[in-house]
């Protein structure tokens, strides 16, 4: 089972008769339809990588001190490994305090780093190819029809090809006094609705309603079967070493009410209630 329509959609082998059956707009949610929610935000990266940069610099606070400089930067700049560091100073790309070091210098407190960055991150990102559809605006959030295979936030390989760089472009031409900030987010397979608030301030609000669940998560999904009218799943999920999820009596309380809204063939249209927010809960 994998959440569809108002909520946080992924692909499915269902039919297309099955989509016609159902009516399903797949996408458009009203505003208080919320879709799968982390209650916490993750601070954004003090570099903005929306914009080309061509350096980075960060001056090693005393905590630090003693740690090899391939060791220090990736926990630094989590979005990288220490292999990819590791090349950059072998090529020459970062120097300390204005001169090249071996990748077993030990950084001191105050050192001043400056990391040269690749061509890739110097270059505009044409962030007009990523699909921007915007559902629902007002003057504290926006909720977007994330497509899949888009991440949300900056990370990794996706350090600048993402949902939230992709809005922030947006609002640089439109409004340059929005501040787009992640409230909660949706795997970057997944597609679905998505709000962002339009400032750290309206940011706060809304993740104090995702915290304490006062914000209302109702999810549509089509299922394999015919199960009863209405119910509860009631299943304790652990994570795996391996990121799975599965059932299991060490795993978190998770409870999801459901109804059935419509059957089709060997196919059911389910509207979910979600009561706790474990990772997969709804698959």
């Amino acid at each position: 089972m994998r959440p569809m329509g108002v909520t946080a959609m992924g692909a499915m082998d269902v039919p297309t008769d099955a989509y016609a059956f159902f009516g399903m707009d797949l996408g458009i949610a009203a505003p208080y339809h919320i879709s799968q929610a982390s209650p916490s935000r993750s601070p954004r990266p003090m570099t903005d990588f929306s914009k080309p940069v061509e350096f980075l610099e960060v001056e090693v606070p005393p905590e630090h001190a003693g740690q090899r400089i391939d060791s220090y930067l990736p926990r630094r700049f989590n979005w990288r490994s220490r292999a990819y560091f590791f090349s950059l100073v072998a090529s020459g790309a970062i120097t300390v305090n204005g001169q090249l070091v071996k990748k077993s210098y030990r950084v001191r407190s105050g050192d001043r780093i400056a990391i040269a960055l690749p061509a890739s991150y110097r270059e505009e990102f044409d962030y007009d190819a990523i699909p921007l559809e915007i559902l629902m605006e007002t003057h504290a959030l926006v909720a977007i029809n994330k497509p899949g295979n888009l991440a949300v936030q900056p990370t990794g390989r996706y350090i600048r090809e993402n949902l939230l760089y992709r809005l922030r472009h947006h609002y640089r031409e439109l409004d340059a006094e929005v501040d787009p900030c992640i409230v909660h987010r949706l795997d970057r397979e997944t597609s679905g609705v998505i709000v962002f608030a339009k400032s750290p301030q309206h940011a706060s609000i809304l993740s104090e309603r995702f915290e304490k669940r006062s914000a209302r998560k109702m999810y549509l999904a089509i299922v394999h079967g015919h199960p009863p009218t209405q119910g509860s799943i009631d299943k304790p999920l652990l994570s795996t070493t391996d990121r799975h999820v599965i059932v299991d009596p060490a795993g978190k309380h998770a409870l999801t009410h459901y109804r059935v809204r419509s059957l089709h063939g060997s196919y059911a249209l389910v509207e979910l209630q979600l009561m706790t927010g474990r990772q997969h809960q709804l698959r």
